[in-house]
């Protein structure tokens, strides 16, 4: 799929920045340049939505990703670099499209619609535990629900899901949420879940109950 997708516009700028963007992150100290690739992202952005209604041919949710991560036959540690761009982005720009965007893309690389190999899981939970945004961590955790990896995506569900009796509301809601997701990520995700549930791992008492409800729920005998 990565090879047979050609944009319309070059995406030679906008590559070299997020491969900047992303190698840079690993490096202490150096310094980046958020908002010029916010506004890549921004200016990109609109151009894909074009590109995605002249390229109806290609699978919806496919065709954007491809054309941002894949302009012609990218290598891998290019793709690799520029997914590492866009976890900064998402982590860091004040843009709350661009971050929602970002963490779009990169979810998108690694679906069940269009697996690439090319670990996602980690960055969406490197996402998820730096960002300060609820937003972008509501985004990530409905993300994680369609990856393909579901034995890493239920794992990084299972540590949201447990928390310290000092959580906040808002990491309350995420842990409920978490829980709701292990239900939907079928044989994988249950399997979690009635662990944690097992080995009493959920101390918030409000959170502990909505998982006992749930393992209740999945073990109740089909209606006759």
């Amino acid at each position: 799929m990565m090879n047979r997708i050609k944009p319309a516009l070059a995406a030679a700028s906008c590559l070299g920045l997020f491969i900047s963007l992303g190698t840079a992150s690993a490096a202490a100290g150096q310094q980046v340049d958020v908002a010029a690739a916010v506004e890549c992202f921004e200016t990109k952005q609109l151009d894909l939505d074009r590109w995605d209604r002249e390229n109806p041919q290609c699978p919806p949710g496919v065709r954007s990703a491809a054309s941002y991560l894949a302009p012609g036959d990218s290598p891998r540690h290019v793709v690799e670099a520029m997914l590492d761009g866009l976890v900064e982005l998402a982590i860091r720009s004040p843009n709350e499209t661009v971050r929602q965007g970002a963490v779009s893309y990169i979810s998108t690389v690694g679906s069940e619609r269009w697996d690439i190999g090319i670990p996602i899981v980690a960055r969406l939970k490197r996402v998820y535990d730096e960002s300060t945004e609820w937003s972008t961590r509501e985004t990530v955790l409905t993300q994680l629900r369609w990856q393909a990896d579901k034995r890493a995506a239920a794992d990084v569900l299972g540590q949201i899901a447990v928390l310290p009796e000092t959580a906040d509301r808002h990491q309350v809601m995420y842990s409920e949420r978490a829980i709701g997701l292990l239900v939907s990520l079928g044989r994988q995700g249950q399997s979690v879940l009635r662990q944690l549930v097992r080995q009493d791992r959920i101390q918030i008492p409000q959170v502990s109950a909505s998982a006992q409800a749930a393992v209740r729920q999945l073990d109740r005998p089909p209606d006759r």
